[in-house]
């Protein structure tokens, strides 16, 4: 599976500190962003509220772009 990641321009600085830690530690890029992606969603995202839709008809993307024009 593939995830591409838009990072605007002022926050280029991240890239480059992702690079110099795959450098230093002999780990793929992916493996880092996965390991902080797994951390934040274990933590802080377990503390991100729930909300419940209640049931849910099926829709077609249709209908959606349909009721958009309107």
């Amino acid at each position: 599976m593939q995830l591409n990641i838009y990072v605007p321009e002022e926050r280029a600085d991240l890239l480059k500190r992702l690079e110099e830690v795959s450098r230093r530690s002999g780990r793929r890029k992916n493996e880092l962003v996965l390991a902080a992606l797994e951390t934040y969603l274990r933590t802080e995202g377990a503390m991100l509220p729930r909300f419940r839709l209640g049931r849910v008809r099926p829709f077609r993307r249709a209908d959606l772009y349909d009721r958009r024009g309107r």
